[in-house]
């Protein structure tokens, strides 16, 4: 069978999307002048990154997704390079569960539920998380739990997004 490599490219894009940015917004952060000057700016403390399942979800597989997606939840961790509390979780599919079937998403902290948890059920397609979401400190890692909690939901490609507050 074929590799489409339009697939691999755009698989590479998605790992380089999910992994440098938070590099790129806590180690290069201006800090201010150092010659009399004063200081500069602080620099950009909000970052939002995106990220994709890159394969679709069967309705009857939980899946972690984030910096890939697997059915292991240590495997799809994006570790966290500076401390950082997210404002905001998007979760859009491309298809919705179906009539009284429902995805329930968890942010996962260190591969562990935290309490920000919501559904998605029959035709919706999206919800947003923006309560209960922990704080994570370097080193941690962020993913998202996705689990058919209610029959057996229809397949679908999932993305997220996620905004959140250099500390």
């Amino acid at each position: 069978r074929a590799i489409d490599m339009r697939f691999i490219k755009l698989l590479a894009v998605a790992v380089i999307m999910l992994t440098v940015p938070f590099a790129m917004a806590s180690d290069y952060r201006p800090s201010g002048g150092s010659g009399g000057g004063g200081a500069g700016p602080a620099g950009p403390s909000t970052l939002v990154f995106v990220g994709s399942s890159q394969i679709p979800l069967s309705g009857s597989t939980l899946v972690y997704i984030g910096a890939t997606a697997s059915t292991a939840a240590a495997e799809a961790g994006i570790p966290i390079t500076n401390s950082t509390t997210f404002t905001k979780v998007a979760v859009d599919l491309s298809v919705g569960p179906g009539t009284e079937n429902t995805w329930t998403i968890t942010v996962m902290k260190d591969n562990t539920p935290t309490s920000a948890s919501s559904t998605i059920t029959g035709n919706s397609t999206s919800v947003a998380l923006t309560t209960n979401i922990p704080n994570f400190a370097y080193g941690e890692k962020f993913s998202l739990k996705v689990d058919p909690t209610q029959g057996t939901p229809s397949s679908t490609i999932i993305t997220f997004t996620a905004q959140a507050v250099l500390n």
